[in-house]
């Protein structure tokens, strides 16, 4: 399954910066840049939105501090190394909308990318690659 990329225009950029607040994340777009169109949809449906800040309360820690220890490991082969989301599939076949990473120059090219954007997502995505040696050898996936 490929997914469909679109151009975001003024109010499709003004509806993921909305979500984005009301989700409390750090995500800021502008018309022009391309996204999934199916990521951008779950990301401002907000019935989406309310299940997932409800899941964020209940899973937030009843002290003050913030532990490694409760947050969730991002596990290359079980996560997408783009949006941190879970992406697993019983078989990881084309179809199934996960790939694997299958060659070094893939990661170079993504620490490019994230080099030349500069943005938030990016430094998140950089943060997640930075420190593995070869995202090939630890069966990374994306989706």
């Amino acid at each position: 399954m490929v997914k469909k990329i679109v151009v975001l225009r003024e109010k499709g950029s003004d509806g993921i910066n909305n979500a984005s607040e009301l989700r409390k994340d750090s995500i800021h777009t502008s018309a022009g840049q391309t996204v999934h169109q199916i990521c951008r949809q779950e990301y401002c449906n907000k019935n989406i939105i309310i299940r997932d800040l409800k899941r964020k309360n209940e899973d937030a820690p009843t002290t003050g501090l913030n532990l490694r220890s409760r947050e969730s490991p991002f596990r290359f082969s079980e996560h997408c190394i783009f949006c941190g989301r879970p992406a697993t599939c019983s078989d990881k076949k084309r179809d199934s909308g996960i790939f694997p990473v299958r060659t070094a120059d893939f990661q170079l090219s993504i620490e490019r990318a994230c080099s030349q954007r500069g943005d938030s997502w990016a430094q998140i995505v950089h943060s997640r690659i930075e420190f593995a040696q070869d995202l090939h050898a630890l069966d990374a996936i994306y989706h």
